[in-house]
Formats: structure tokens, C-alpha cells, sequence
């Protein structure tokens, strides 16, 4: 017996998904789609060799995004959903399987048809490179056509991860529909993908000043996003096979991630607060993405509390929500913008219209985080789940896209001042802070309210 039969003897979950995945059908289908493609290629037009090779080079880097990326995702994403929906995860949930097993299974078995063919792809990419006019080799985004397959390889793989996970939250929010809500999955490793290879790889070689090679901070990145990806997978996979789990994969991701995109597109004249600026930008919008993402019970806050009044922080650290980890790091981060704000009077970050009209303001930020937060968690509690995402939507874009907008044009600045994030020197600095401080107040009161209602509901 050979070491990988082995291997599927002692992980079921993999040794299952090979059996629906590998079929002699589905392995002839695949290299006859192939060559499909690359007879299209060929054939289209009249142009010279430089062009054919080209097209030949283009159709096979879109066949791999087709197939690693779209398709991949969507396997990845299916793999769990497919068992939700038909009622079998409560079995794995039981079983004895190890978290690790099921991560490969699901993430490495589930999407196996799919690198069947992006690896038939790349080798017929790299042959027809290896043979192409130095000309038609624009079609390579990396240095090479090797370094160019290992970052759509890097890409699949994290878009895989990313999907899965995604497909983990979305079951928890909403079961019935979580397939359709998977196609939201399925377009984020085409996104990230195309995003960086077309317009970010040549802008990154200027991170945090030090002047790297734009390919290789490209292709680290993609490594430690990739593992930051499986190992928030791991826990989460652990969470379902009712394991107890920290939630430091989460904290260590969002201080990496907010350094890592504040270290791109400084200035000379760029002082602290103007850096971090894009940072606590970034921990405020994950923590509000998180809170909506995440079902929290508010009856969980109230275990949360009783487990703090005790002293049982392991276990209050095992049953935090996510955005609270967020808030919590975005809250150091805030704290740290507010002492350069008031240490440094020039320090203020001008991000916004013209120069010196909008200063961005952290504390205000943070209190219309502590507000967003409320009314999240206020409308999710207080409506059905298929109506409160839209509404919760529908608030979120009135309060920072619509009402911002019709302040503007009115030239309402102490209006606008309160529902955003900054500034304007024309206006009072203390009203604008207390009109915040009262739109969360009344949020945070409403929500309190609601819950000792649905309390009293509960007991009665």
C-alpha cells in the first residue's frame, strides 16, 4: 500500500471527495475542453505568429482563472453548503474525524476536478511560453511564466480558502438560502486575483519606503494570506466540530492587515497619523463588516458579561463575537491616532476634498463604529434575518452615502461633520462631537431597551 493510500485510508473525508470528484468521464472531459480552447485561439484571425502565441497565452491564463478561480471557489464553497442543505454536516459533526482531516478533505478533495485542470492548463502555458516569440510575453503579468502560474496557483488556493470560510458564515446566518448565497464566494478570488495583477503588483515596490521588488512582495503576500487563510479555516473547522478555540488567528490577522495596507503609497511629507489613517480606516470597516457577518444573540452579550463578572476569561475569550476582537484592536488603534492628534498639531490627516477643508478625526470614528455596531445588532435582534440585512444595508448607506451627499450640496458642513469620520475648520469641533455623542447614545439606549424587553419576554 502506497503512502498516499495510506493517507485516504486514515482521512475519510478526502478519500470521499476523490470518489466523487475522479471519474473517467469527467478526466476525459477536461484535457478535450483544453484543447478546445487552444484550437480557438489558433485559429482566430489572420494575424502573425507573435499574435497567435499571444491569444494561445491569454486563452490559457483565462481558462485557469475560469477554472482554478471561479469554479474552484464555487467547489470549495459547495463541499460544506451541498451537506448543510442536505442535512448530513450534523453527522461529521459527531464523527471523530480531526480538524485537520476535515480541512483537506473539504478544501483540498472538494476542489480536486478543478486543479485537475489548471494544472493541465499551466503545463500547456508553460510549453507554449517556453516555445513563444520574446513579443507575445506580455501576457505574463510576473517576471516569468513559471513565477506567473505559482501566483495564480497561490491566488486559487487562497480564493479556495477564502470561499470556504465565507461558506461556513453565510450557513450560520442562513441555511436555507446559503446556496445561493455562495456565488458571493465565488467571485473573491476573481476579484483579488485581477485586482492585484492589473493594478496593484506594479505599485508595490514601495512598502513602508524600503523599495522591494514588486513581484516578490506580491507573491509573500499571497504565501501569508494564504496562511493566515488555513489557519482561520482550522478554527473555524474546530469551532463546528465543537472543539474550543481562541480567537488569535483573528487578532494577529487584523494587526497584520492593517499594517500591511498602510505600508503602501506613502509620501515623503506623510506623517504618522496620516499612515495610520488608512489603518484605522481599515479595522473600523472590517469590524463593522464582522458584526454584520456574524449572528450574535444578545443573550450571548449577557453570558459574555456574566463570565467577565466571574473572572472566566478563557472561556469569555472562547464565546467573544468577532467584531469584538476587531473593535477591540481598532479601539488601540483609535486611542493611538487620538494621542498623535493632540501631541503633533500637524499631524492632522487631510484625506478628504480639497487640502485642508476635512481632517480625519479617530475618536469621531470610533463613536460612529460604537453606533454602526448598535444598530447592527439592535435591527438583527429586533427583525427576521431575510429583512434585516437589507435594512441594515439600506441605514448604513443612508447614513454615510445619501445624507452625507445632500449635506454637501446644501453646504451643511456641521450636518455632514456629524455622520462622518472628519472635519472642517469652519465648523465648531465640540458641537460636532456632541451631535455623535448623541446618535449613539440614543442607539445604544434603544438597544438596551430592546434587549431588557426581550428579557422580560423570555422570563415571562
Amino acid at each position: 500500500m502506497t503512502v498516499v493510500e495510506r493517507y485516504l485510508h486514515r482521512n475519510p473525508e478526502l478519500l470521499k471527495s476523490v470518489w466523487l470528484e475522479v471519474s473517467p468521464a469527467r478526466m476525459i472531459v477536461m484535457p478535450v475542453v483544453l484543447i478546445l480552447v487552444i484550437l480557438l485561439s489558433t485559429v482566430m484571425g489572420t494575424e502573425g505568429e507573435v499574435d497567435v502565441y499571444r491569444r494561445t497565452l491569454g486563452a490559457l491564463k483565462g481558462f485557469m482563472a475560469v477554472v482554478l478561480l471561479i469554479y474552484g471557489s464555487w467547489q470549495a464553497a459547495q463541499s460544506y453548503l451541498n451537506e448543510v442543505n442536505d442535512n448530513t454536516w450534523i453527522f461529521q459533526r459527531m464523527s471523530s474525524i480531526t480538524p485537520w482531516n476535515m480541512l483537506i478533505g473539504k478544501l483540498i478533495g472538494g476542489t480536486l476536478y478543478a486543479w485537475y485542470g489548471g494544472i493541465l492548463a499551466a503545463i500547456a502555458y508553460l510549453v507554449t511560453a517556453a516555445g513563444a516569440p520574446a513579443a507575445s510575453m506580455d501576457r505574463v503579468v510576473i517576471s516569468t511564466p513559471l513565477l506567473d502560474v505559482c501566483a495564480i496557483f497561490l491566488t486559487a488556493f487562497l480564493a479556495h480558502a477564502v470561499s470556504l470560510l465565507a461558506a461556513f458564515q453565510m450557513a450560520e446566518r442562513n441555511p436555507i438560502k446559503s446556496r445561493l448565497n455562495s456565488f458571493f464566494a465565488i467571485g473573491v478570488g476573481g476579484i483579488f486575483w485581477f485586482y492585484f495583477t492589473a493594478y496593484y503588483v506594479p505599485n508595490m515596490n514601495d512598502w513602508w519606503r524600503m523599495g522591494y521588488v514588486a513581484s516578490d512582495i506580491y507573491l509573500v503576500s499571497l504565501v501569508v494570506f494564504s496562511v493566515f487563510a488555513i489557519l482561520g479555516l482550522h478554527n473555524r473547522i474546530k469551532q463546528e466540530l465543537q472543539h474550543a478555540t481562541l480567537p488569535w488567528v483573528l487578532f494577529l490577522f487584523l494587526i497584520f492587515m492593517a499594517l500591511y495596507v498602510a505600508g503602501f503609497g506613502i509620501r515623503e511629507e506623510d506623517g504618522l497619523l496620516q499612515i495610520f489613517a488608512v489603518a484605522i480606516g481599515l479595522l473600523g470597516l472590517s469590524t463593522l463588516a464582522l458584526a454584520g457577518a456574524e449572528a450574535t444573540d444578545l443573550s450571548r452579550l449577557r453570558h459574555l458579561r456574566m463570565l467577565a463578572a466571574e473572572g472566566r476569561w478563557r472561556r469569555f475569550l472562547e464565546l467573544v463575537p468577532q467584531w469584538a476582537v476587531g473593535g477591540a484592536i481598532f479601539s488601540v488603534f483609535a486611542v493611538f491616532g487620538l494621542f498623535l492628534q493632540m501631541t503633533d498639531a500637524n499631524a492632522s490627516a487631510e484625506i478628504l476634498g480639497r487640502a485642508g477643508r476635512f481632517q480625519f478625526q479617530p475618536g469621531k470614528l470610533w463613536l460612529l463604529l460604537l453606533r454602526d455596531i448598535g444598530i447592527v445588532l439592535w435591527l438583527s435582534s429586533a427583525l427576521k434575518r431575510r429583512h434585516a440585512d437589507l435594512i441594515i444595508c439600506a441605514t448604513l448607506l443612508i447614513l454615510y452615502v445619501f445624507l452625507p451627499l445632500i449635506f454637501g450640496s446644501l453646504q451643511w458642513d456641521a450636518a455632514m461633520a456629524s455622520l462622518l469620520p472628519v472635519q472642517t475648520g469652519e465648523v465648531s469641533l465640540v458641537m460636532t462631537y456632541g451631535l455623535v455623542v448623541l446618535q449613539s447614545g440614543a442607539v445604544l439606549f434603544g438597544l438596551w431597551s430592546h434587549a431588557r424587553r426581550k428579557l422580560t419576554q423570555v422570563r415571562n
